[in-house]
């Protein structure tokens, strides 16, 4: 190629949009949460043990004793799962359906949930963590 002339050997390639996140993809990350599992009734149900402060789960909004429901659509079924889950891409933000319950200890290890029990869905974006 040389200035002022026109050429018709020389093809240009642009990647696609996915390619591009792909490519720009610093590596995998988590959501900087530590989980935990808590009998209700004959199940076992994943919950928030701590969330670590100033992480991007804090600014979305999980708190310590959310029951995660869903992770990206997905119903949440073990802590196993819930971890895979929220492990992936940096450059991918995991959709979290969770429920808040202010809970009421009694006797034993059983917990009664309160009646204002309510669903959050909340988007977190991944970072890197330590494990």
């Amino acid at each position: 190629m040389r200035a002022d002339r026109t050429t018709s050997r020389v093809k240009i390639v642009l990647p696609a949009p996915d390619d591009e996140k792909k490519k720009d993809a610093k590596g995998t990350g988590s959501v900087a949460i530590t989980l935990g599992e808590r009998a209700e009734g004959n199940a076992k149900a994943v919950v928030v043990v701590t969330v670590a402060p100033g992480s991007e789960a804090e600014i979305a909004g999980l708190e310590a004793g959310d029951r995660l429901m869903q992770i990206n659509g997905k119903n949440v079924r073990s802590l196993e799962g819930a971890r895979g889950a929220l492990t992936g891409p940096l450059t991918e933000d995991v959709l979290v359906s969770a429920l808040r319950t202010s809970e009421i200890p009694t006797r034993g290890a059983k917990v009664e949930v309160a009646p204002e029990a309510e669903t959050l869905l909340l988007r977190v974006r991944r970072e890197r963590v330590r494990r």
